[in-house]
């Protein structure tokens, strides 16, 4: 649900929003609105998603 709220879908199509297990979702919160950095990502450096 989280995930659906930030990419900004609406209530009656969260289900369509797949998570796999054991995979990283990234979610930004700031002053703005939130910001989807990755989903179901499996591989690859986290490091890439800390902001500059």
């Amino acid at each position: 649900m989280p995930t659906a709220h930030a990419a900004g879908t609406h209530i009656d199509m969260f289900q369509r929003i797949v998570i796999s297990t054991c995979s990283i979702t990234a979610i930004a919160y700031g002053h703005g609105a939130p910001v989807v950095l990755t989903v179901n990502s499996i591989g690859g450096s986290l490091a890439e998603l800390r902001p500059s």
